[in-house]
């Protein structure tokens, strides 16, 4: 990334600290929606930030040192990525080609700080990195200026391993100056400095507190709440900047900051010894541990979406190693590696924009697994008469559903076609997106139940099936019951799917 100057680009602008739950990457346009630049934002963990904030200062020093290295070693993986631009026409069946190019322009800029809370002077230890990058590229084939990473897109998609390189560079730099060990903190996932104290985190965790005492109020649980929900408890519960920190000596804040520290109850100077004496993890998991790990059914890759990107992977291999890497070609070896170790991850067709970099989809070898028996286990129900009701039911469904969804709301002819057939029947339901699933099995619930069967959803990925879910009664007539079961062995995930009186 070169900067920019008055011959290569726009004037540079003022920065300004963006306190965010987690935004990679922000764009500014114009009014006419033109992308102007993009505002990579690369975080710590919060344990990373205290013992930066308790840390004497010689030692301050270094681990900024490798905080800001770190963040600009990503950023060059980000444009290596991704800085590229694209010539000829795109779209209605074309594809544009991608150019090289002389790379990102723009700046970086350091903040420390949180924004105050409740009238504090400053806030809390906050360290974090801003690269504004502007949304142009010159071709280094014609001499051009265009749009960069096909319109910024590619941007969004790397941002996530962006992140993760950074931290995973973090982790190998502190344990390797400073003997550094890292725990995994269950909730978020993120490696935190094992010395440190969970009530230090607290102490600077400020804003945080303050997004979650306000969705509290609103009936949100924090845990529960959306991205979007998180952002405008954010947004709302934040104070003006305060304009006599910005430019606050570093010295300063770190004294405050232990002050404040010492007040709660906090030795800054032991914490940050014991940080530094803790016993040497220098080891990341072999390749069948790290297999296991970035394709756990419940916390994997495919744990909550049945298909991943190439770039994806990338973030979800760094993110399960303690120790790090060495650079981000470590990085991507390691991931191909994972990617084409028997048993996990498999290749599917190609989809979408083809000139992303990383843009090979996969899934996994259970999901596949999963789907080929769930549409045997359909297929194989075909005439067998299960879970039939009556086409008077049917008919009094359809018009009870269509009232409850108010005036406007009528199911078309394909629709009835398929609820009759589904439901006099008793073959099952194929479809796609679009088609109105929802909507139907929603309605098959309805007649269902009012026959006196019992539902339960079901998907071959982890997330609920929430618009079929009921709760089971305790009818003893014909039941419909739909479970599944499933575990990981070390090649494959064993999917025990029973299906009974259907």
């Amino acid at each position: 990334m070169h900067p920019i100057n008055s011959r290569d680009g726009p004037p540079s602008r003022e920065g300004s600290c963006l306190d965010r739950p987690i935004d990679w990457l922000q764009e500014r346009t114009t009014g006419g929606g033109v992308v102007l630049d993009a505002d990579v934002t690369l975080d710590l963990a919060k344990s990373k930030r205290a013992f930066l904030a308790y840390a004497p200062e010689e030692i301050a020093a270094q681990v900024e040192g490798i905080y800001t290295a770190a963040g600009r070693e990503s950023i060059s993986a980000l444009e290596r990525w991704t800085a590229y631009a694209m010539r000829g026409r795109h779209g209605d069946g074309a594809e544009a080609e991608t150019v090289p190019t002389s790379g990102f322009s723009g700046w970086m800029m350091v903040h420390r700080a949180a924004r105050p809370v409740n009238g504090a002077p400053y806030g809390d230890p906050h360290f974090h990195l801003h690269f504004t990058l502007a949304n142009m590229v010159k071709s280094t084939t014609d001499g051009q200026w265009s749009t960069v990473a096909g319109g910024g897109r590619d941007l969004h998609r790397h941002a996530r391993a962006t992140q993760s390189l950074m931290n995973a560079r973090i982790r190998r730099e502190l344990t390797d100056t400073f003997g550094i060990s890292f725990r995994r903190e269950e909730r978020t996932g993120a490696w935190e400095i094992a010395a440190i104290p969970e009530a230090t985190i607290k102490l600077f965790s400020k804003r945080d507190s303050q997004v979650r005492d306000l969705l509290s109020k609103l009936g949100i649980d924090y845990d529960s709440a959306t991205t979007r929900e998180r952002t405008a408890a954010s947004s709302a519960s934040k104070t003006a900047k305060n304009g006599e920190a910005a430019g606050v000596e570093d010295d300063v804040l770190r004294a405050y900051w232990q002050a404040e520290g010492r007040a709660a109850g906090d030795d800054p100077d032991a914490i940050a010894a014991s940080a530094m004496q803790q016993d040497q993890a220098d080891q990341n998991p072999d390749l069948d541990q790290l297999c296991a790990q970035v394709f756990d059914p419940k916390t994997g890759l495919t744990s909550h979406s049945k298909d991943f990107t190439h770039a994806a992977a990338i973030a979800a291999v760094l993110d399960a190693l303690p120790y790090g890497v060495a650079d981000a070609a470590e990085a991507e070896q390691l991931t191909t590696a994972v990617l084409r170790h028997a048993g996990y991850a498999v290749k599917l067709n190609p989809k979408g924009a083809q000139h992303f970099a990383h843009a090979d989809r996969y899934t996994t070898a259970d999901v596949v697994a999963a789907e080929a028996l769930i549409a045997t286990e359909a297929t194989n129900r075909l005439n067998e008469q299960a879970a039939v009701v009556s086409h008077d039911t049917v008919a009094m469904t359809l018009s009870a559903v269509e009232a409850q969804y108010g005036e406007g709301f009528e199911f078309s002819a394909e629709q009835r076609a398929v609820l009759e057939r589904l439901l006099t029947a008793g073959h099952g339901i194929d479809g796609v997106a679009g088609a109105g699933k929802t909507t139907i099995m929603n309605t098959a619930r309805v007649a269902w139940e009012a026959n006196g069967l019992v539902i339960a959803g079901v998907r071959t990925v982890r997330t609920p099936s929430a618009a079929m879910m009921t709760h089971p009664g305790k009818s003893r007539a014909n039941k419909m019951r739909l479970r599944y079961i499933s575990r990981r062995t070390q090649s494959s995930w064993e999917p025990l799917l029973q299906l009974r009186g259907l």
